[in-house]
């Protein structure tokens, strides 16, 4: 993980540097089990996802990246 934050609309959120150096960014989190740059595996279990008062529980999820293609 290179990036945790909670506040805002997101609430807690967390991004993670993935293959081809892009970035998948995570919203509506209720816990976070892992420390900023923690390496993260696949199937690794470290977000519980939020119940966002009263709503059915989502996630956000959103792939960017700081490198503009040539293509």
């Amino acid at each position: 993980m290179i990036y945790m934050y909670e506040g805002g609309k997101g609430g807690k959120t967390v991004m993670v540097l993935g293959p081809k150096w892009r970035f998948h960014y995570y919203a509506h989190f209720d816990a976070i089990d892992a420390f900023l740059f923690q390496p993260v595996a696949f199937g690794t279990k470290s977000v519980v996802v939020d119940n966002m008062a009263g709503k059915l529980p989502h996630l956000h999820y959103a792939i960017t990246t700081s490198f503009s293609y040539w293509w």
